[in-house]
């Protein structure tokens, strides 16, 4: 009797504690969406998609250039996911108060950002799209 309550309260604690952990690893994180920085699309359909650009400047030429940071996104992790389940059920569903922060810091770290800079002809239409890595500086110890 009371090995068969233990086996029901560990079913029900599974079942309800396919928590976060899980789901964040299974999930992945999209990036930002790049797909329609085409040639020939207008400037006010970048803005509406990316949001406001985080600077807009003139070229030597005239044209206009809008610069944003955006996000790489997350690969889905099918491994991290069945281990943070297998912990969950081990732990009777207490590994989430570990497994979920654990989770979102890794997403933090994993997310790369990019600098996107989008040029825009005289009618304000896509002319060139330039992605680049940002530039992650280590940090210097200080001099005591």
């Amino acid at each position: 009797m009371r090995r068969s309550m233990l086996l029901a309260m560990l079913a029900i604690c599974a079942i309800h504690s396919g928590g976060c952990s899980v789901f964040i690893s299974a999930a992945g994180r999209k990036g930002t969406d790049t797909s329609f920085l085409l040639p020939g699309v207008e400037r006010t359909t970048v803005i509406a998609k990316l949001g406001p650009p985080l600077s807009s400047t003139r070229s030597e030429q005239g044209l206009t250039v809008d610069s944003w940071v955006i996000n790489t996104g997350v690969k889905p992790n099918g491994l991290w996911a069945v281990t943070h389940a297998t912990l969950d059920v081990l732990t009777i569903g207490l590994w989430e108060i570990v497994g979920t922060p654990a989770s979102m810091v890794g997403h933090e770290l994993e997310d790369k950002k990019q600098d996107l800079t989008v040029t825009y002809d005289q009618q304000l239409r896509i002319r060139d799209v330039n992605l680049a890595m940002v530039d992650k500086k280590p940090l210097k110890p200080k001099p005591l």
